[in-house]
């Protein structure tokens, strides 16, 4: 079994294991990850070079394994996973390697595989090196884990191999317990809390629960019970849900103390509503126009916010007057667009798409929405989070342009955004009620269903979303997203009359 060069490494002394110490910041959210002194810090490096994930992960996975285990063992761990890793072919990327390493012991399917492919191992030549890296996966995986003397190779890799749910730290489980308690869901909680963790990390969602059941003790005894279903008509958007919940949980508008109550509780709504704009930088009072149509604003920023409304509306009012010049820009553009999308050859241009360019304030929106009424579009605005320009910033958005600090696959990602999309346009314009409609009947339909004018959710984001959901426990492939693609222009009104498409 391994040991970890237990015959060189001797038994340390209890002071020895309890040498390992941390900084901390506890007034800090995300931040507050444990740190390793100066005198662990070169394993520390070495353990983030052959662990590639958040950082915060492996700070606090380092920080897990180094005080079970002690430095030297997780030193020696190093020395023999370095080693075997070398085993690569010359001309094989190091990063690819540690990925495939990361998979394997957390268990992915298939990852054993590829990885013994990377290293170049095979079982009739190379049964101690395979023996080692089980081993030494089992070991990093399960550090808590005494020795496994007890344990075959066949018994460890059915362990690290096993199902998602049992694969979740006990950090994760114990969120997960949190969250199920704070909030409101009859069905399909785990989908909910897994979406905020890949988004905002087990450390961000901890916060989130800490600050949000502080609120909740500070209500009355008999006004906690009705919290959760007021809290998530606020966090969803729904109209007039801040008094509601002000009203109905007994935060009153006159007693001053209480208003820092209210922006918190905002915060924590925008957070639960957008786990992936955590470092946004917004006020409270953005963040609630953020959120939707609630009708009743904080009183310290009213101000601000009937300004802001104000403007807006004025823009929003533009979106809806007569188009100017209709017959010199709206025709002439979808003739080029039906004229280029025909001639389009997959031999000469690798999809079928153009750009409109244009200087704020041209009219490229206005524009959009005006080919709208003549063609099916979907339009995701993809304005910074804390703009207050018009229309406002697509829920859509977040899914398309993930935080900078998540290792997140684009290729894959993109696909499942595209085939979400394409389920959702087909499912849309496919109901036999709607084929019977007239081409502007479906085409006004859909924008009523699609276009997100202002800050109040659209049905389309919503249902995008949950094929998101869906599909995340779907392998990717990408004869599903042509299917989806075909179906989609299939169901689609009057496509024939202007559009050609070519499917491989």
């Amino acid at each position: 079994m391994y040991s970890l060069r237990e015959a060189r490494s001797r038994e340390r002394k209890e002071s020895d294991h309890e040498s390992l110490q941390f900084t901390m910041d506890p007034q800090s959210t995300d931040e507050s990850q444990q740190r390793p002194i100066e005198a662990d810090i070169n394993e520390y490096k070495r353990f983030v070079t052959l662990h590639s994930c958040k950082e915060n992960q492996q700070t606090e996975h380092f920080a897990v394994v180094s005080k079970v285990v002690g430095i030297e063992r997780l030193r020696n761990y190093h020395d023999d996973l370095e080693e075997i890793l070398k085993l690569k072919s010359p001309d094989t990327n190091q990063e690819d390697v540690i990925s495939q390493w990361v998979k394997f012991f957390q268990g992915y399917k298939s990852s054993f595989t590829r990885l013994k492919n990377v290293l170049n191992l095979t079982d009739a030549d190379h049964e101690n090196q395979i023996k080692q890296l089980v081993e030494l996966a089992h070991f990093i995986r399960f550090p808590t884990v005494k020795e496994p003397s007890g344990m075959s190779q066949e018994e460890m890799l059915t362990k690290i191999q096993s199902t998602k749910e049992s694969r979740k730290s006990q950090e994760e489980l114990t969120e997960f317990k949190r969250f199920k308690k704070l909030h409101v869901y009859p069905e399909e909680a785990d989908k909910k809390f897994i979406s905020i963790v890949e988004a905002a990390g087990v450390a961000r969602l901890r916060k989130y629960h800490e600050d949000l059941e502080m609120c909740i003790e500070s209500l009355e005894v008999g006004c906690q019970s009705s919290f959760r279903v007021y809290f998530k008509r606020f966090y969803q958007g729904a109209s007039d849900s801040l008094r509601e919940l002000k009203e109905n949980v007994g935060l009153k508008d006159e007693d001053e103390v209480l208003e820092n109550q209210i922006d918190k509780l905002t915060q924590l709504a925008y957070f639960k509503r957008f786990p992936t704009r955590q470092d946004s930088g917004m006020l409270p009072h953005q963040m609630l126009l953020a959120l939707g149509p609630t009708n009743s604003p904080p009183k310290t920023a009213i101000d601000t916010v009937e300004r802001l409304a104000w403007s807006a509306n004025i823009v929003r009012e533009g979106f809806e007057v007569p188009y100017v010049a209709y017959d010199s820009i709206v025709t002439p553009a979808l003739e080029t667009l039906r004229d280029y999308i025909v001639k389009w050859e997959s031999n000469l241009y690798r999809a079928p798409y153009t750009s409109i360019v244009g200087p704020t304030m041209s009219g490229k929106t206005r524009l959009i929405l005006e080919l709208a009424k003549h063609i099916p579009v979907v339009y995701i605005c993809l304005r910074p989070p804390n703009s207050t320009g018009q229309p406002p910033r697509s829920e859509l958005a977040d899914l398309m342009l993930p935080g900078r600090a998540l290792q997140v696959d684009l290729k894959k990602r993109y696909t499942r955004l595209l085939h979400a999309i394409f389920r959702v346009v087909a499912s849309f314009f496919s109901k036999p009620k709607r084929q019977h409609q007239a081409i502007q009947d479906q085409l006004n339909a859909w924008n009523k269903y699609s276009l997100q004018l202002n800050d109040a959710p659209v049905p389309f984001a919503r249902d995008v979303q949950k094929e998101m959901e869906m599909l995340a426990h779907s392998p990717v492939k990408t004869t599903a997203l042509q299917d989806a693609a075909r179906k989609m222009y299939q169901s689609i009104p009057g496509q024939k009359e202007w559009l050609h498409c070519y499917w491989p």
